[in-house]
């Protein structure tokens, strides 16, 4: 039986307009949560179709990660990115930059058992294009709510990057349908009543 996890939606404002598309990564600097893989894959593309894009990587390095993220920052400028990527410092509350956001990137290498950060974006109604294993792609559906790519292929990541860039008037329907699976789903009182129901069934309470 499974029983998937709930959170309460976070709340953001209405994004204010702008020709610039933020793409959002939430997660501490280090190889797993998968920002090496995302300049890899920025490195394939064109620097005319990431004309107007930022990738915003959020966390920070965690503690003695510096030289982790020195390492980082070297790959960014070999791959001539520096105009199009921004790294900024932990935040205890993602409010703010959500609301910011156009799309949430979740390239985890690691699989995740069910990373959060994919439900808020979802809560946010924030379009995903995370790795397939682990549990996120449990929560999201390719192709309708986001887009699933293999952790293996940085072809397929800087494809769904390219997509959502190309077509950035499908990106607001995206991110409202993962916004409805979030509510029908993955609500905290979604959770509670899923486990209540759990634990009747087996009489455990």
């Amino acid at each position: 039986i499974v029983i998937h996890n709930g959170i309460n939606a976070i709340e953001v404002r209405a994004k204010q307009q702008s020709d610039q598309l933020n793409f959002y990564l939430f997660g501490r600097i280090k190889p797993e949560k998968g920002q090496w893989f995302l300049i890899e894959a920025l490195s394939l593309l064109d620097k005319k179709i990431l004309a107007k894009s930022k990738f915003i990587l959020m966390g920070g390095a965690a503690p003695g990660g510096e030289e982790m993220m020195a390492d980082l920052n070297r790959k960014i400028d070999r791959a001539g990115l520096r105009d199009f990527v921004e790294i900024r410092d932990f935040a205890a509350n993602i409010a703010d930059a959500m609301s910011h956001a156009d799309v949430c990137l979740v390239p985890s290498i690691m699989k995740d058992p069910f990373p959060t950060t994919v439900l808020e974006a979802m809560s946010a109604a924030k379009p995903v294009i995370t790795t397939n294993h682990g549990g996120a792609k449990e929560a999201v559906v390719d192709n309708e709510t986001g887009f699933l790519i293999d952790p293996d292929s940085v072809q397929e990541l800087a494809h769904s990057i390219a997509l959502s860039i190309t077509q950035q008037s499908e990106l607001s329907k995206i991110g409202n349908k993962g916004f409805k699976r979030y509510q029908n789903q993955f609500t905290l009182a979604r959770f509670k009543k899923n486990w209540f129901h759990f634990n009747l069934d087996h009489q455990l309470i």
